[in-house]
């Protein structure tokens, strides 16, 4: 509990967040409807997001000022990627039991296969490409779905069919 409140403390400078609301931002989008799944890590995940923690804590030791602020930045984007999914942290290519090794994963299929039932459709966000990558092959192995992935590299062309085809 301490090193968690450490690490919040650490982390708060870094915290951005724009909402809809925004006057800079103009967009027509319905309420946000928002349900929390609190998920617990693997094995394997937690192991990961221990290490990469006590690394922090170890290099905070010897870093100021810049270099800190970066180790901490650096620091949040590994844990984020921890709890998406193990691959992203050890740059694996080929990795075996995707689903096995990511509860995150797990229920988001769970959801899917959810709102499948209902006849519903679905957009899914996340910060990494390769975490995009991993879902797109995890919905086509597990669900049997052809999937949509679009990021910031996807030429405009092939956006807009996306788009259109959504």
């Amino acid at each position: 509990a301490a090193d968690i409140s450490r690490v919040q403390r650490l982390i708060r400078p870094f915290l951005l967040r724009r909402i809809k609301g925004d006057p800079a931002i103009e967009l027509d989008l319905p309420e946000k409807q928002e349900q929390k799944e609190y998920i617990p890590l693997t094995l394997e995940q937690a192991s990961l997001y221990e290490s990469v923690l006590n690394n922090l804590f170890d290099s905070l030791e010897k870093s100021t000022g810049m270099a800190r602020r970066g180790l901490i930045l650096s620091t949040l984007s590994k844990l984020k990627q921890v709890c998406d999914h193990p691959v992203l942290l050890l740059k694996e290519d080929r990795p075996d039991n995707i689903c096995g090794r990511s509860r995150k994963v797990e229920r988001l299929l769970e959801m899917i296969a959810e709102l499948r039932q209902k006849g519903e459709r679905c957009l899914i966000f996340t910060q990494f490409i390769r975490m995009g990558q991993l879902l797109q092959e995890v919905l086509e192995k597990e669900l049997g779905e052809q999937s949509y992935f679009l990021y910031g590299g996807t030429p405009k062309s092939v956006r807009d069919e996306m788009v259109a085809r959504f």
